[in-house]
């Protein structure tokens, strides 16, 4: 049994964050991240006896409306909700904790992925994205890199933080020098699933340097500065990435057919040919 004299004496040893989270029950408290307003921690919830992620603010408006987006969405790309609570300044943003490299630490001791490890993560980056844009209502992630990416020991892969996500036609400035699309960046044109695309594309051209002809040019399809250019949604890219598993010819065809046909033109020759998009 802990007496209170060694609870103060633990306290005063604590940040004012860590403070916060002892108050909650949370203990073993250890930062594992820090970002543009937000601080992450690894601690262990006494009640639930289990270790989760607090990410812990002052900005309260964006880590709830991160909270509020994370709460209602359900797919095994993004962190399960657990909690959000304030107390006094502080806003804190309780959900599971994602054991795991990330993306940007295994590049750095690898330099590279193979090829089949390239497919994995963009198609299920593709998948979660599109769930993403395609709930109610739907929003645009906006951050996606390879310090979001974390490749768990299994294989399988979990995008985390949402603190830049926003909804569709929003102009706002939001997002990673090398990897925003340029829209998000000049808040002169409103974000759609094709700001999402840009990052996708961005990212596995960094998740894998030497491409093969067919990925170089669904990727160059991706990043294309032009929205009306580039690849319009997540639905394209998974079709694309259909194709390029396994009929490289079929991938050099259509890829050529993107580059000379609009999003309502593209959208009409699916529904004449019958073409499922997932």
């Amino acid at each position: 049994m802990r007496c209170g004299n060694h609870d103060k004496m633990l306290n005063v040893n604590l940040t004012l964050e860590e403070q916060v989270l002892y108050k909650r029950n949370y203990r073993e408290v250890l930062m594992v991240g820090q970002g543009a307003f937000a601080n992450v921690y690894r601690a262990w919830d006494e009640q639930k006896r289990r270790f989760v992620a607090c990410k812990v603010s002052t900005q309260g408006k964006l880590l709830q409306r991160e909270s509020e987006v994370l709460k209602r969405i359900r797919h095994p790309l993004f962190a399960g909700y657990y909690d959000y609570f304030e107390e006094g300044e502080w806003a804190v943003l309780v959900m599971e904790y994602v054991a795991g490299a990330t993306l940007a630490e295994l590049l750095q001791r690898r330099g590279s992925m193979s090829e089949a490890q390239a497919f994995r993560i963009g198609r299920e980056l593709a998948e979660g994205l599109r769930f993403l844009h395609e709930s109610h209502p739907p929003v645009i992630f906006r951050d996606l890199k390879p310090e979001n990416i974390i490749i768990r020991e299994d294989g399988s892969i979990k995008l985390i933080d949402l603190g830049c996500v926003a909804d569709v036609g929003e102009r706002t400035i939001a997002g990673s020098k090398g990897y925003a699309a340029p829209e998000q960046m000049l808040g002169n044109m409103p974000c759609g699933p094709y700001t999402d695309v840009y990052g996708w594309g961005k990212t596995l051209q960094q998740v894998r340097k030497k491409h093969r002809r067919e990925w170089r040019e669904l990727l160059e399809q991706c990043v294309r500065f032009e929205i009306e250019e580039r690849i319009p949604d997540m639905r394209y890219v998974l079709y694309s990435l259909s194709i390029l598993d396994g009929q490289n010819h079929k991938m050099r065809r259509f890829m050529k057919f993107l580059k000379n046909i609009s999003t309502r033109d593209l959208d009409n020759y699916c529904y004449l040919k019958n073409i499922c998009l997932f």
